[in-house]
């Protein structure tokens, strides 16, 4: 392969150093092209590096749209807890600011299903308000008992509340809707942990039904889980 020289683009023998024609040494010419080389792979290389930043950041930016990336990425792996942490955000949220309040309710009830899927409990009372209400998901009554029944006797004190809040909101409910707020108060902490707020609706809701004169003596003792699981009342029963 004949050499040509950069200067007068004269074609030399492969050995040659320098240019026949007018003298130029020819090993700048490889030394030349080796370093345009290095210099395109550079280049090439630091587009790799900069896309693959900009890819990370863009996943970085999703992923803590959804929440505290703490949670976001254990939920997305399948812990049921931090689900259940990230629902009860934006549930409270949602409760609290009325700003973007059904798309909090939304975002609750997804990272509350997930977590019920998990197999977390607490996440089931508040999956069960939230189709009671009909809060970020179709309206479904039935639906919303059903978890918060389940979350109730497993001992949650979310579900026992919400529970409880419900029969409140029944007529002829005052003892059992008594008897599952005295519950979501003697669960508090065993499980998990009634929010300030939450307890303090769970309670002025008892105080008011113990204006009406309910109280634990009418219900002779207070009904055990145990009762309850082996249908000793019925939950959709008065008491």
């Amino acid at each position: 392969m004949k050499k040509r020289c950069p200067m007068c683009s004269c074609e030399n023998a492969d050995t040659a150093k320098f240019c026949g024609e007018c003298g130029r040494p020819l090993v700048e010419e490889v030394n030349q092209v080796k370093s345009k080389s290095t210099s395109i792979d550079s280049k090439k290389r630091k587009k790799v590096i900069i896309g693959a930043i900009i890819v990370a950041a863009c996943l970085f930016a999703v992923i803590w749209m959804q929440g505290p990336i703490n949670l976001v990425v254990p939920a997305l792996f399948g812990d049921a807890l931090a689900a259940e942490r990230l629902g009860e955000k934006y549930f409270h949220e949602a409760e609290a600011v009325p700003k973007d309040k059904y798309e909090r309710y939304v975002k609750a009830v997804d990272w509350f299903d997930k977590a019920v899927h998990g197999g977390n409990v607490d996440a089931q009372g508040y999956l069960g308000y939230l189709y009671i209400n009909g809060y970020g998901v179709t309206k479904d009554e039935k639906q919303g008992l059903s978890l918060m029944e389940k979350s109730a006797i497993a001992e949650s004190p979310v579900g026992c509340m919400y529970l409880g809040l419900y029969y409140c909101s029944k007529k002829g409910y005052d003892k059992l809707a008594f008897h599952w707020l005295e519950m979501a108060e003697k669960n508090s902490g065993k499980r998990s942990v009634l929010t300030q707020e939450e307890r303090q609706r769970l309670w002025a809701e008892r105080a008011m039904l113990k204006e009406k004169g309910i109280k634990l003596d009418d219900m002779g003792n207070l009904l055990t889980m145990e009762d309850l699981k082996i249908g000793g009342i019925s939950l959709g029963s008065k008491l």
